[in-house]
């Protein structure tokens, strides 16, 4: 007797794992219902302009089982460098009743932040979400905010210091900022204090609207230099590579299943490349210290 129920109890058991299998799954599927995600771009004009940023972010939802159309409904909304038309294209989002809203530029994501405080929000591309308050700390972001930081700000002084480097007696740069976004604010003054060593003059020029100073970013979003025939030069950073584009996919899939943004470690590069683009520097006449050349992890003929 005590054989027979110690071997009922064992497949009870054995029956309760089996159950649990197909389960968990299931689990590891997305729901057939289809969720909806909102997209808020702070820079690009429309969605092939914005390629460079869309296409792996995609990409990353289709690997982990999100497909555009089928069980993944995503809206998109461009400001094309008008930091004044955000707070009614994130209302456009609300509205349209995303379940989580991916952000290009910090504008776009204090916009949706202003908008709503509880919508969950994944920042494709922030500089420093601390430093502009869109987060309590990288770790524990709180709130509903989570994502990826570039920490571009903390790069300014050093992107000053390659271009003193690349164009020899460099004394005087124009810096393009926008002063509602915290970013290029921070970004300025981060500039601004290292400037003094450099023997180099900075002249602030305000820039709310993509199209009122210096150069634009093409369809894909590349980084460069533009020369005008008075010898200036602007440098400015690459965009968000298609790692981080990735990352968010990541991201807003454990949100989607049910994870908190405040659960969500805010996500920063492990390791910065730099790349030199030679065509572009011949183009400019430009000429690229050996030194700079070795130091690059990718030189671009």
């Amino acid at each position: 007797m005590a054989s027979y129920i110690a071997r009922r109890k064992f497949l009870a058991a054995l029956g309760g794992v089996a159950a649990g299998w197909p389960l968990a799954a299931r689990a590891q599927q997305p729901p057939s219902a289809v969720r909806h995600i909102g997209v808020l771009s702070t820079g690009f004009s429309n969605a092939d302009a914005a390629r460079s940023f869309l296409d792996p972010f995609r990409q990353g939802l289709r690997e982990l089982g999100w497909i555009e159309g089928q069980n993944v409904s995503i809206a998109y909304r461009f400001a094309d460098g008008k930091p004044d038309l955000l707070p009614e294209l994130a209302s456009e989002l609300i509205r349209l009743q995303s379940e989580v809203i991916v952000t290009e530029g910090s504008p776009a994501t204090l916009a949706v932040k202003n908008a709503s405080p509880t919508i969950a929000i994944v920042m494709g591309t922030s500089g420093d979400p601390v430093g502009s308050g869109l987060v309590a700390s990288l770790n524990r972001p709180g709130g509903n905010v989570t994502g990826l930081a570039l920490l571009s700000s903390d790069l300014a002084g050093k992107r000053l210091q390659l271009l003193a480097e690349i164009v020899p007696g460099l004394a005087r740069v124009a810096a393009l900022f926008n002063p509602t976004n915290p970013t290029g604010v921070m970004a300025l003054e981060q500039t601004q204090s290292a400037a003094p060593s450099l023997n180099i003059e900075v002249q602030p020029v305000v820039a709310r609207r993509g199209n009122e100073h210096g150069p634009r970013r093409d369809e894909r979003g590349s980084p460069g230099s533009v020369h005008d025939h008075s010898g200036r030069y602007a440098l400015w950073p690459a965009g968000a590579s298609c790692r981080f584009c990735r990352c968010a996919a990541a991201l807003v899939d454990k949100i989607l299943r049910g994870t908190r943004p405040a659960d969500l470690p805010v996500e920063q590069p492990a390791k910065l490349d730099l790349a030199i683009n030679l065509k572009t520097a011949k183009a400019l006449g430009l000429q690229i210290p050996d030194r700079l050349l070795a130091l690059a992890d990718e030189v671009i003929e």
